[in-house]
């Protein structure tokens, strides 16, 4: 495994590591008292994730026109 494969798994491996443990901590705590601390919690992790692969890195190689709107819709009649 590549550094770039590393880079790619990051997030998916720290999301599902962090939502084994949310599970565990739930499930053996007083879960009312923990859910609003898990909610803000994983709303931070998504939006630290999501900052991490927006900024981060210099992208796939993909070009920016690779993914723009009017390639994702269907060729509409006119």
């Amino acid at each position: 495994m590549t550094s770039a494969d590393f880079q790619t798994l990051l997030p998916e491996i720290l999301l599902s590591g962090y939502a084994m443990a949310a599970l565990m901590a739930a499930v053996y705590t007083t879960k009312d008292k923990l859910a609003p601390t898990l909610v803000w919690a994983t709303a931070g992790l998504f939006v630290a994730l999501a900052l991490y692969i927006g900024v981060g890195g210099s992208g796939s190689g993909r070009s920016s026109t690779a993914c723009s709107p009017m390639t994702l819709l269907p060729a509409l009649p006119r």
